[in-house]
C-alpha cells in the first residue's frame, strides 16, 4: 500500500517528524509541566472528570472503577458516552503524568494525530510531499479545534483530530480495494472517535463515509 513508491520511508518518517514538531510547537500554551495550569470553561471539570476518576482509582485500588459516583447520581465510568475513558490517547497521558497535566497533553497529542491525518489524506491520494505537508499544517492549525480545548470542551476538541483519518480511510478503501489496511484504518478511526467521550461528530463522520462511498 504505497501510493508513491518513488519516495523513500526515511523520507516520510522525516515529513512526519516535520508534523509532529508543528503540531507541539502550536500547541506550546498546553506544554508547560506545571499541575497548577488547568483548562478554562465552566464545564471543563465535568468533561475532565474521567481521567481524575480514573487516575485516582489507578493510585487507590490499582484499577479504574466501573462507577463514577461524584457526578449527580453517578454514571457509569466508561459506558458513558460523555466519558472518554476507553479512548487510550485521551486516558493513557493523564495515567502516566497524573490527570492536571495529563489532560493536556491529551490536547497536544490529539493536535499531533490531526495534522498526521491531514498528512494522511494527501498521502493515499498520492500527493508530493509539499502537498501532503501543506494539509498537515492545514489540519493542525485550524483555530476552533485549540480554541475549543481552551473552553474546557475536551471531547469536543479531541474527537476532531480523527475526522481526517476517517476520510484518509474511506479514500483508502476505494483506491486499494484489494488491501486490508484501509479497512483497519477506516475501522480503528471511527472507533477512535466513537470512543472518544462525544457522539457529536459521528454523524458528519458517517456522511464522509457515504458521500466519499459513493463518489
Amino acid at each position: 500500500m504505497n501510493p508513491t513508491p518513488s519516495t523513500p520511508w526515511r523520507s516520510l518518517a522525516v515529513e512526519w517528524l516535520l508534523v509532529i514538531g508543528v503540531a507541539v510547537f502550536a500547541a506550546q500554551r498546553y506544554t508547560p509541566f506545571d499541575a497548577t495550569l488547568v483548562l478554562g470553561g465552566f464545564e471543563s471539570e465535568w468533561n475532565t472528570s474521567f481521567a481524575y476518576h480514573a487516575v485516582t482509582g489507578v493510585r487507590t485500588q490499582g484499577r479504574i472503577p466501573l462507577w463514577q459516583p461524584l457526578l449527580e447520581r453517578g454514571e457509569p465510568a466508561l459506558e458513558s458516552l460523555q466519558m472518554s475513558t476507553l479512548n487510550p490517547f485521551s486516558l493513557f497521558p493523564s495515567l502516566i503524568f497524573g490527570a492536571e497535566i495529563g489532560v493536556r497533553y491529551s490536547i497536544i497529542t490529539h493536535i499531533v494525530i490531526a495534522g498526521l491525518g491531514g498528512w494522511a489524506i494527501g498521502w493515499v491520494l498520492g500527493f508530493a510531499t509539499p502537498a501532503r505537508l501543506m494539509l498537515a499544517i492545514l489540519m493542525l492549525a485550524k483555530g476552533n479545534m485549540p480554541s475549543v480545548a481552551a473552553m474546557g470542551f475536551f471531547q469536543l476538541a479531541t474527537t476532531q483530530a480523527y475526522l481526517p483519518w476517517v476520510i484518509a480511510g474511506v479514500i483508502a478503501v476505494a483506491r486499494f480495494r484489494y488491501h486490508r489496511t484501509p479497512v483497519v484504518l477506516l475501522a480503528v478511526a471511527l472507533t477512535l472517535l466513537y470512543l472518544g467521550g462525544s457522539i457529536y461528530y459521528m454523524l458528519p463522520a458517517l456522511m464522509f463515509v457515504g458521500m466519499l462511498g459513493l463518489a
